[in-house]
């Protein structure tokens, strides 16, 4: 028998080869012809790049440095404080020098239009604007800041004033040393001179009075100057002022002389020098206002350079959207044509491909292929009788071929499979009777009271008793394992709290382990059977293995996306993470069995229970951070509230 160097080569592979490079041809021509209209394109747009994006690029930063360079100047117009001028001046600096490059980077590509001059020679007028602002801001911020320390010094001299006027307000004038000598000497009436003391006392606080009013008219009025507004305004504030001082000291020289008097007039004059000597309150107010109308006359000026380089920008950028309405046309036109081509050649790349669905992929492939998979999941079902109705020298049909002997191999697996539990069932049947018999035998002698055994001897025979249970038990539960999945199991509702505490009543009667059931409380669809068994060995086997007397069990259980998970817990001594896989395995204990009975059967017995029936387990336990272990499992469960509503659906 011959074989062919490839076998891929022919059959449905050489099909599908000869139409893949029928649809390459196609595309192949299609990107050719692509090609050249993309030349074209990319012609088209490097002259549009070259000539009309830079326009709009230029004019777009010059839009952005200009926005930046009056955001900038309203920054320096709102400062209030000097220690952050030279920051904001350097920021301004930088934007101008910038705005100026870009200028002339935006101007340089026209240099002879007249829109070009003309936003240059307005540049230059920012520029001189710009620096004036500057000034006349540093300036108006010195100022203030003078203004400011002026201020602070004559609410000082409020303080000290008022302070003066307190002192003087508890002079009594008839004790007043320096005050005149009573008129008619000592021969005066004496029932006048009380009369004579009290009107002058009255005139005193009259002038007191009077005195602290002025003096405060005087202070309010010089710290409110900074307030005007007008020249106007500065120049009556300064004759009230004038008026105001002059006031205040004829009042001044209508009371007694005392040093509370002398300390107050030279407050009175610390006042005057305060406010109109130079520097000055008064006069730095009035240089203030000067620089203040020069910024809002250069902020005028600018509004006239600003606009015209705005409406030169705006001709350019006019000009040039011109330019690329003109290129779009030309690209309009080589995408018509390169849409035509791809349209054409997408047509007939179509109809290849429809061809080959149609007589290759369809008829030689996908029906074939339908009743091939039919067949492989029948036999995956166990129909090892079905017949593999695809026939030919392709890859499928050598797939076909190949499942049949697949079909011979599962049918003798099969058959070995049940020849095999057949033995198993018969020979762990067949070992009760001689162990049955052995166990009655050591009953007996034991239970004989004219048996002499030597206290070894009978500890003896009380081990082979022991040892004659344990594989009783053994074989007891290697049946029950060679019968999982044999019996058929229903789904049906069922209260899981009752199955918890149907199985603490079986296996801890007398209560010494308190086992609680915190879960989902309605009636709850799943395999009934297999799951009283997975619970009722996980019970039985966290109270055996438990190392106190006592102990707590918590069986938690909850339904979701159509499966049941339940966590069983207790509070015992754990188990090692690296026993973790070990423990489900066949006769694996982790204590001796002198210790604990089992045969090692119980864990193997629940997680084939739950492989049969599409379920799982896993454990959760690790001594070295805690007590206890959580084995959690998941079965296929719902609520019977679900079931019913899929039902009815």
């Amino acid at each position: 028998m011959t074989r062919s160097k490839n076998p891929l080569a022919s059959g449905i592979v050489r099909r599908l080869r000869v139409v893949f490079l029928s649809i390459s041809l196609v595309l192949i021509a299609a990107i050719a012809i692509g090609v050249q209209q993309l030349l074209l394109l990319e012609r088209s747009t490097r002259q549009l790049t070259q000539s009309s994006v830079p326009v709009f690029e230029r004019a777009a930063e010059l839009e952005r440095s200009l926005k930046n360079l009056l955001l900038l100047l309203q920054q320096v117009d709102s400062m209030s404080e000097l220690r952050s001028f030279k920051k904001v001046h350097d920021a301004f600096e930088t934007q101008l020098a910038l705005l100026r490059r870009e200028m002339q980077s935006y101007t340089a590509s026209d240099p002879g239009r007249h829109d070009t001059r003309d936003m240059l020679t307005a540049l230059e007028e920012i520029e001189r604007s710009a620096k004036t602002i500057l000034t006349a801001k540093e300036a108006a911020l010195n100022h203030t800041a003078t203004i400011d320390r002026l201020e602070e010094q004559l609410a000082g001299l409020r303080i000290n004033a008022r302070h003066e006027l307190e002192r003087l307000s508890f002079i009594n004038p008839r004790q007043d040393p320096g005050s005149d000598p009573p008129v008619g000497g000592p021969f005066q009436d004496p029932a006048a001179q009380p009369e004579r003391s009290e009107r002058t006392e009255l005139s005193m606080v009259a002038i007191l009075t009077e005195l602290t009013l002025e003096l405060e008219a005087v202070l309010d009025v010089a710290a409110g100057l900074r307030k005007e507004v007008s020249h106007e305004g500065l120049d009556q504030a300064r004759s009230v002022l004038s008026f105001k001082l002059r006031g205040v000291t004829v009042l001044l020289g209508r009371l007694h002389d005392s040093p509370e008097r002398a300390a107050l007039a030279r407050t009175v004059i610390q006042t005057r020098s305060l406010i109109f000597e130079t520097p000055g309150l008064f006069s730095a107010t009035q240089a203030l206002h000067r620089e203040l109308e020069v910024l809002e006359q250069e902020k005028l000026k600018q509004i006239a350079p600003i606009q015209a380089i705005s409406t030169g920008s705006n001709r350019l950028t006019l000009s040039a959207r011109a330019q690329v309405s003109k290129a779009g046309q030309e690209l309009t036109h080589a995408l018509d044509n390169l849409v035509i081509v791809v349209v054409f050649s997408g047509a007939v790349a179509l109809l290849v491909i429809l061809g080959a669905l149609i007589f290759i992929v369809e008829h030689q492939i996908n029906r074939r292929m339908a009743k091939l998979t039919r067949s492989v999941l029948a036999i995956a079902e166990g129909q090892n009788d079905t017949d593999v109705d695809v026939r030919g020298p392709d890859e499928l049909g050598k797939i076909a071929r190949a499942l049949e002997v697949f079909k011979l191999n599962a049918h003798e697996l099969q058959r070995s499979n049940t020849e095999l539990e057949k033995f198993a069932y018969v020979a762990a049947h067949d070992l009760r009777s001689p162990l049955r018999a052995i166990q009655d035998l050591t009953d007996w002698t034991l239970e004989d009271p004219d048996t002499i055994l030597s206290e070894d001897s009978q500890q003896n025979m009380r081990m082979l008793q022991q040892r004659t249970i344990r594989l009783n038990q053994l074989l007891s539960d290697l049946l029950e394992y060679s019968r999982v999945g044999k019996e058929a199991s229903d789904i049906t509702p069922v209260s899981l709290s009752s199955v918890v505490k149907d199985t603490a009543g079986l296996l801890d009667p007398e209560d010494h382990f308190k086992i609680r059931y915190k879960g989902v409380m309605t009636p709850v669809c799943t395999y009934v059977i297999p799951l009283r068994h997975i619970l009722l060995n996980l019970v039985s086997n966290a109270i055996k293995h438990h190392d106190k007397a006592e102990g707590r069990i918590t069986i938690r259980a909850d339904v979701h996306a159509g499966r049941l998970t339940c966590r069983v817990c207790d509070d015992g001594p754990g188990i090692e993470p690296q026993y973790h896989d070990r423990i489900f395995n066949l006769f694996q204990t982790l204590r001796p069995r002198d210790e604990v009975e089992g045969s090692g059967l119980g864990l193997a017995i629940i997680r084939k229970l739950l492989e049969q029936h599409g379920g799982s387990i896993r454990v959760l336990s690790d001594p070295a951070l805690g007590r206890g272990s959580e084995f959690v499992f998941t079965i296929p469960g719902q609520n019977q509230a679900e079931t019913t509503l899929n039902i009815a659906a």
